[in-house]
């Protein structure tokens, strides 16, 4: 068809901060710090026309046209993002902290789709407040150590891509970024770390996180959102009746319950200067769902992988194995309406786009240096 015309979206960002952090030891055992950080960013943004192809119904093109108007809206968040520590530290081998802490996500535009009002676009910053209790210890002359946090997270006026009714759209809705109520977060992080033997390390880590939406109402008109949440609260947008539904209590998308990490080294000295390294490294995860409705998720994974080598002062030869196991379950997934489907039909069709992990990858990386 030859080059189309078109315009491109774009944007540009100004950011200033400033950073401060003081620390006061109260005794040799006790000791607080507060963190500050003062952020200003100003955004600037420039949304240019769609493009129409204009395909017929017999499936002829149309000469191209650029349709709507060129928007260059512009926003600014200054905010405030504080942290304070109480760290004590009993023995010269152990270290007991609390932490409280605020994170900003910036307000700004979406300017990655098509937008018939640069005010439908726009979403107010995001807040996370976190808090952490945790210690960190050391034993056997630092041949063991033991780490364990527990954390409670916030996340307020939280930004997510959601399906809304707009009945200026052809298809009676639009996709949006809207800030969209609240979600919290409980988890639990141990942290091992062993040297076994002289050359033989172990590493293990732990991650149990509860996630769940307790503000999560939006607009919908969608019988597969609607069926999906399984409620229905009616209301107006502008002229339209719709449904406002909610996933209270449904884990968050891509959240992982569990989730471990471990390796296993070794490394010894050869002769002639030539040393040996190897590890076994797996990372295991539970199901993730992938929609906020929780009816849809990915499995279990579970990846191996395996690096043997050599090197000295001037070469080094390492074999690896990702993946070792071969496994080919899908590890991420996106969800759209099947475009192959004509006709009207019922229920609608929901279509998944699914991505496997890579498959066994066997090499080899040989250095030189000079």
């Amino acid at each position: 068809r030859g080059p189309l015309p078109g315009e491109l979206n774009a944007r540009d960002t100004t950011h200033y901060s400033v950073y401060a952090i003081a620390e006061y030891d109260f005794s040799p055992k006790w000791e607080v710090s507060a963190e500050a950080r003062y952020n200003d960013e100003k955004f600037s943004y420039v949304f240019g026309r769609f493009l129409n192809l204009g395909v017929t119904p017999a499936g002829g093109l149309l000469p191209a046209a650029l349709l709507g108007s060129v928007f260059r809206p512009s926003s600014s968040t200054t905010f405030f993002a504080p942290k304070l520590t109480l760290n004590y530290k009993p023995t010269d081998d152990a270290l007991l902290y609390l932490t409280a802490s605020k994170g900003v996500k910036p307000a700004g535009f979406l300017n990655v789709a098509v937008v018939l009002d640069p005010n439908d676009a726009f979403y107010e910053p995001e807040e996370l407040l976190n808090y952490e209790a945790g210690l960190k210890t050391s034993w056997l002359d630092n041949r063991l150590r033991v780490n364990a946090a527990y954390f409670h997270m916030i996340y307020k006026d939280r930004i997510n891509q959601v399906l809304v009714p707009d009945v200026r759209s052809p298809q009676g809705t639009s996709t949006l970024v809207v800030n969209q109520g609240e979600a919290k977060v409980d988890g639990v992080e141990l942290e091992l770390s062993a040297a076994l033997t002289e050359g033989l390390s172990l590493n293990l880590a732990y991650t149990f996180l509860d996630t769940r939406f307790t503000d999560s109402e939006i607009p919908s008109t969608s019988a597969l959102t609607i069926a999906g949440s399984g409620n229905c609260r009616l209301g107006n947008v502008a002229a339209q009746i719709v449904c406002f539904t909610n996933t209270n209590g449904n884990s968050l998308e891509q959240s992982a319950r569990n989730a471990l990490i471990g390796s296993l080294s070794y490394r010894r000295n050869l002769d002639n200067g030539w040393r040996f390294n190897s590890e076994v490294a797996a990372q295991y995860r539970t199901k993730r769902f992938v929609s906020p409705d929780n009816r849809t998720w990915l499995p279990a994974h579970t990846n191996v992988d395996l690096q043997l080598g050599a090197e000295n002062d001037r070469y080094s030869v390492l074999l690896y194995v990702n993946n070792l196991f071969d496994f080919d379950k899908p590890t991420s997934a996106q969800s759209f309406g099947d475009p192959f489907i004509a006709a009207p039909i019922a229920p609608p069709v929901l279509a998944y786009t699914t991505y496997p992990a890579d498959p066994r990858q066997v090499g080899l990386r040989v250095g030189f240096k000079f």
